[in-house]
């Protein structure tokens, strides 16, 4: 009876130190996340989404996506006009992942695990200017025009530059730079001087100076597409 009832209190005791360990453990977890930062936190749970998803169907894996939880439906066209044309079928809490530089939109359902569909996608295109402030404008105003509003223009005001051309700093929009470099008359440059530092969510570059005619050098731009 004695040997039994300290077999059944080193099981015991056994049990208690896991549950110990255990609670050791997912306290230590509860603490790391607490001191984390609500980005930190979100970009985590992106993190999981993601990998889900990858679990599902091959996703680029040379740009982070854009991320949208549907919470209604119903008003999700107010700030995204067309969406629903494209995802008919999102429900609550569905998720639409949007991959900007290879035109990707994917809708996901967590509860079902499932891909809902897959679209191509065409988001506004980010558009840096650099140049002279007339310079500048009169390209601002070509965006404009051509673009019809789907753009996204950011400017700096520079002095010193000699060269007008078009870089794709994305590497994946020829298409775009190809009719900016016709609409312009730029060169489409294949190398980015280091004088000109773009912003991170610039996707196109344009550098102009007034006088139109200038050439790219090729000790800078070597060559052009």
């Amino acid at each position: 009876m004695k040997r039994m009832l300290m077999a059944l209190n080193i099981v015991t005791l056994i049990g208690l130190a896991g549950f110990s360990a255990y609670l050791f453990v997912d306290n230590r977890d509860l603490a790391k996340t607490a001191t984390l930062s609500e980005e930190e936190k979100s970009q985590i749970e992106n993190d999981k989404l993601i990998a889900s998803i990858g679990k599902l169907i091959n996703l680029p894996n040379d740009e982070k996506p854009t991320i949208f939880k549907v919470n209604d439906p119903e008003k999700i066209e107010e700030g995204n006009p067309g969406i629903s044309q494209i995802f008919p079928e999102l429900q609550k809490d569905d998720y639409l992942l949007i991959y900007k530089n290879d035109r990707l939109g994917i809708q996901y359902r967590p509860n079902e695990n499932k891909i809902i569909k897959t679209a191509t996608v065409s988001l506004p295109v980010t558009i840096e200017i650099f140049g002279t402030e007339q310079a500048v404008n009169d390209i601002e105003a070509t965006l404009q025009k051509l673009y019809e509003g789907r753009v996204v223009i950011l400017k700096q005001i520079v002095t010193g530059v000699t060269q007008n051309f078009v870089y794709d700093k994305t590497g994946k929009l020829k298409a775009d730079v190809d009719i900016l470099s016709e609409e312009t008359g730029f060169e489409v440059g294949s190398i980015l001087p280091t004088s000109i530092t773009p912003s991170e969510q610039t996707e196109i570059i344009i550098v102009a100076v007034e006088n139109e005619s200038s050439a790219v050098p090729t000790s800078e731009i070597p060559e052009t597409e």
